[in-house]
């Protein structure tokens, strides 16, 4: 199944550190609010 945006940045966000670079995570997040 297709997740929605707010699904797959909410799944980012929860494995900042653990799966993703916290850095990265953060600039993405502030990346991807301002689209």
């Amino acid at each position: 199944r297709a997740v929605s945006r707010e699904e797959a940045v909410e799944e980012i966000r929860r494995n900042a550190g653990t799966q993703f670079d916290p850095h990265l995570v953060e600039v993405f997040l502030k990346v991807v609010s301002d689209i």
